[in-house]
């Protein structure tokens, strides 16, 4: 239960116009605010590990970079789900457990099936807006493009979600938990 209430508090400090994002001492404002465009940029996983300097928070982006390998090398016809082996140092895969985005539960055995039926039939490119640290915690706030016709270009041909990541790690610094919660377009 304290984990839940870390991860809702977390998320409401990051959304803008709720009470936890308003400066002490200032009201929130009963009038309808313009949501404007976000000011964060948004960086490539090299960015994001130049701007970044918590422990956990470069082993995410390690995890990334070295899952974005997998993900290119997909379309292979020799792909196999060894592949995410790669990932094995990373993960305590004896105590992983993904909750994700529709509130699916899965170990790290089930957990690779799933992404190497992903990976063979959909194409996928994201681009992280931001990374924070709270105690054994990272969250990764991200835009994600995805496509099932064909690789994700610039000039469109594809969904996008924003999507935000929790990431747990155990005292031995692996990675324990991931929860994903993600806006889908309507």
């Amino acid at each position: 239960m304290k984990k839940a209430l870390q991860h809702i508090l977390f998320v409401a400090a990051l959304l803008p116009g709720t009470a936890f994002a308003e400066p002490v001492g200032q009201a929130a404002s009963s009038k309808a605010q313009v949501v404007k465009a976000d000011p964060l940029p948004m960086m490539t996983l090299d960015e994001a590990v130049a701007a970044t300097h918590g422990k956990l928070s470069l082993r995410v982006l390690a995890f990334l970079k070295t899952m974005n390998g997998i993900v290119a090398a997909g379309k292979q016809p020799d792909f196999t789900e060894a592949r995410w082996n790669a990932l094995t140092p990373m993960v305590d895969v004896d105590h992983f457990r993904r909750v994700g985005n529709f509130g699916e539960v899965m170990n790290w055995k089930d957990y690779t099936p799933m992404l190497t039926k992903w990976v063979q039939h959909s194409w996928w490119q994201g681009r992280i807006r931001r990374i924070s640290e709270v105690g054994n915690l990272v969250y990764l706030e991200a835009e994600e493009r995805m496509s099932t016709k064909g690789e994700v270009r610039d000039d469109g041909g594809y969904d996008i979600l924003h999507s935000l990541s929790v990431y747990e790690f155990g005292k031995d610094g692996k990675l324990t938990g991931l929860w994903v919660y993600d806006e889908r377009p309507r």
